[in-house]
C-alpha cells in the first residue's frame, strides 16, 4: 500500500548518484528537450525535443542509436510506446503519427486539428486517446483510422492538460486546469472516465481554494491502485505531490511537500522520483515512506530503465540527458540452498543480480516456522537449534544502506529436519572379551524411521553397526586407555543426534612375574 505522508526524519542515504551525462547538442543544436519514453522491450529511451528532433538512446550502453527528424517541426507534445506492435506514437500541435521502429518509417499520420499536450495508448495498442486542449478528448481506432470525440469539453476555459490510462485500460484519468475568465478564478481537478461508457465516474478538486499556475503532472503505480499528482500553486514555488486512491479519487495525503518538474513511478512500484528544484532530485520509497537525500540532475521528463537500475531525466539547461544510478534495496540472492545438519541447516547462496546502486552490507537467512535465523557478510551461514520432525521453509535476503531487498526462497520446501533425538541411557561396561555398550531407543518423533545404530569408540575411532539391536560388543580394544562410546541412530536422511556414555577405563592386563634370581658367587 502506498504511503499517505512523507517520512519526516532526515535520511543519510542518497536517492542515487549521477553516473553520466549524454550530450545531444551534436544531433540538434540549441536542443530543448520536452518529452521522453522508454521502450520496455528493447530498453531504448526516446527523447523528443522542440523543432522536430527525435533521438534514441540505448539505456545500457548509453549510446545514441538513432536520430530522426519529424516533418512537423513544431515538435512533439507527447510520446507513447506501443509495446505490442513495436511502434512509437507522437503527438504534435496538429498531427498524430505512428512510427514503425523496425524500418523507421511513418506508418500512420492523422490530422488532429488543435492538438493537446497528452496522449494515452490502450494496453492492446488498438486505441490512442488524444487530449484536445479546450475541445475535449478524442479516441483514434488504429484498426480503421476513425476518430471519435468521446469526452466533451470540460468548460470554455478548461484546459485538459494531461491524460493517462489505468494499467488495465478501463479508466481514463484527466487533469483539467480551468484558467478562468480572470486572474484568481483558476481551478484544477482530476477526473476519471469509464472507457467503455465514456462517462465521468469521479472527480477530485486539486488545490481547492489556492492559486493554480503551470501544468500539473501525474503518475500511476503499476498495480493501478494509487495516483500521484504534482499540481503547482504558483509559478515561483514548487508543487505539493499528493497521493490519490485511483478507484475512488479520494485524496490519501501529501507524500512530498514540494516538487518542481517531473514525477515518475518505477516499473516495479517501489519508488516515486521527483524534482526538488535547482536541478536536484529526490526519491520516495513507497514501501517504507522514507524520503531519501537529494542528488544533482535535470528532473524533467523523467523515466526509468526497464530494470529500475537507472533513472533518465532531461537537463533543460544543458541540452542533454542526465543518467542517475538509482539507490534502492538489493535484489534477491541467487540460487539459495539449504542442507540439513545434525543441529539445523547450512544455507548458501550467490550474490544478487542487482545491488541497488549501493554495496550489499549483509545477508540474512530465516527458517519458518519459528523464525530462527543467521546473519553474515559471507555467502553461507548456519541456522541452529531447530526442532526435529518439522517442515521448514528457508528464505534469504540481502541488505544495503537503503534497505532490505525481496527474499529468495529455497526452491522446494522439504521435510528437512527428520533427525531423530539422541538414544537414551547409553552405558558401557566391561564384559568377557571386551566392552559391552547398551542403550535405549530415542524418544519422540522419528523413531519409526530408524534402521539401525552406529556406535563409535573414542579415541580409537572403531565402530560397531547394528540393524536394530540396542547392544554392541567391542573386542580387542587396546588396554590401558579411557574410552567414550557415542551412539547414533541411522535413518534414510542421515545419522540422528549422538549420545555418549560415561568414560570407561579399560585396565591393562596384569604383568607376568619375574623369573627367580640366580645365586651369585662372591669371591673373597
Amino acid at each position: 500500500m502506498s504511503p499517505t505522508s512523507a517520512h519526516s526524519q532526515s535520511q543519510s542515504v542518497p536517492s542515487g548518484s549521477r553516473v553520466d551525462f549524454i550530450s545531444l547538442e551534436t544531433y540538434a543544436p540549441d536542443l530543448i528537450l520536452a518529452h521522453s519514453v522508454m521502450d520496455p522491450n528493447s530498453g531504448v529511451l526516446w527523447v523528443a525535443g522542440r523543432f522536430g528532433s527525435l533521438i534514441a538512446i540505448d539505456s545500457q550502453s548509453l549510446e545514441v542509436v538513432k536520430h530522426l527528424q519529424l516533418e512537423d517541426d513544431s515538435g512533439a507534445s507527447d510520446l507513447a510506446i506501443g509495446a505490442i506492435d513495436g511502434s512509437l506514437w507522437i503527438s504534435t500541435l496538429s498531427t498524430l503519427q505512428r512510427i514503425d521502429l523496425k524500418n523507421e518509417q511513418t506508418a500512420l499520420s492523422f490530422g488532429i486539428g488543435s492538438g493537446g499536450p497528452s496522449i494515452a495508448l490502450s494496453p492492446d495498442n488498438r486505441y490512442v486517446w488524444v487530449s484536445k486542449s479546450f475541445e475535449g478528448i478524442e479516441r483514434l481506432d488504429t484498426a480503421n483510422g476513425h476518430t471519435q470525440r468521446l469526452i466533451p469539453p470540460q468548460g470554455e476555459t478548461a484546459l485538459i492538460e494531461e491524460i493517462m490510462l489505468s494499467p488495465d485500460g478501463g479508466t481514463l484519468y484527466a487533469l483539467v486546469w480551468d484558467i478562468g475568465p480572470e486572474i484568481g478564478s483558476e481551478a484544477r481537478w482530476l477526473s476519471a472516465f469509464d472507457t467503455s461508457t465514456f462517462t465521468e465516474t469521479a472527480r477530485l478538486p486539486i488545490n481547492a481554494g489556492e492559486g493554480n499556475a503551470g501544468l500539473a503532472e501525474m503518475a500511476i503505480t503499476p498495480d493501478g491502485q494509487t495516483i500521484f499528482v504534482a499540481a503547482p500553486t504558483s509559478y515561483s514555488s514548487g508543487s505539493p505531490v499528493i497521493s490519490v486512491d485511483a478507484s475512488t479519487l479520494s485524496a490519501l495525503g501529501v507524500v512530498v511537500g514540494e516538487s518542481q518538474g517531473g514525477i515518475s513511478v518505477s516499473p516495479d512500484g517501489s519508488q516515486l522520483w521527483f524534482s526538488s528544484g535547482g536541478n536536484r532530485m529526490r526519491s520516495l520509497d513507497l514501501t517504507s515512506g522514507r524520503t531519501n537525500g537529494e542528488i544533482r540532475g535535470g528532473g524533467y521528463c523523467p523515466v526509468f530503465s526497464p530494470g529500475v537500475e537507472k533513472w533518465f531525466t532531461c537537463n533543460l539547461g544543458s541540452g542533454g540527458v542526465d543518467v542517475i544510478s538509482a539507490s534502492r534495496s538489493p535484489g534477491p540472492p541467487v540460487r539459495p540452498r539449504a542442507i540439513p545438519t545434525p543441529v539445523g541447516f547450512t544455507v548458501s547462496w550467490l550474490p544478487p543480480n542487482t545491488t541497488g546502486g549501493l554495496p550489499v552490507k549483509s545477508f540474512r537467512a530465516v527458517a519458518s516456522p519459528g523464525g530462527a535465523s543467521c546473519r553474515t557478510r559471507e555467502l553461507t551461514c548456519q541456522i541452529r537449534d531447530l526442532r526435529p520432525g518439522i517442515t521448514y521453509s528457508i528464505s534469504v535476503t540481502a541488505a544495503n544502506d537503503y534497505g532490505t531487498g525481496a527474499p529468495a526462497n529455497v526452491p522446494q520446501i522439504k521435510q528437512f529436519m527428520t533427525l531423530v533425538r539422541p538414544p537414551q541411557q547409553v552405558r558401557a561396561s566391561l564384559a568377557a572379551g571386551g566392552v559391552k555398550v547398551t542403550w535405549k531407543s530415542p524418544p519422540g518423533a522419528g523413531r519409526r524411521t530408524i534402521s539401525g545404530y552406529t556406535v563409535t569408540a573414542s579415541p580409537t575411532g572403531r565402530t560397531c553397526e547394528t540393524t536394530g539391536a540396542k547392544t554392541c560388543v567391542f573386542a580387542n580394544l587396546p588396554a590401558g586407555l579411557g574410552y567414550e562410546f557415542t551412539v547414533q541412530a541411522k535413518t534414510a536422511n542421515g545419522p540422528g543426534r549422538p549420545a555418549a556414555s560415561r568414560r570407561l577405563m579399560l585396565p591393562a592386563p596384569p604383568s607376568k612375574p619375574l623369573p627367580p634370581a640366580k645365586p651369585v658367587r662372591v669371591l673373597s
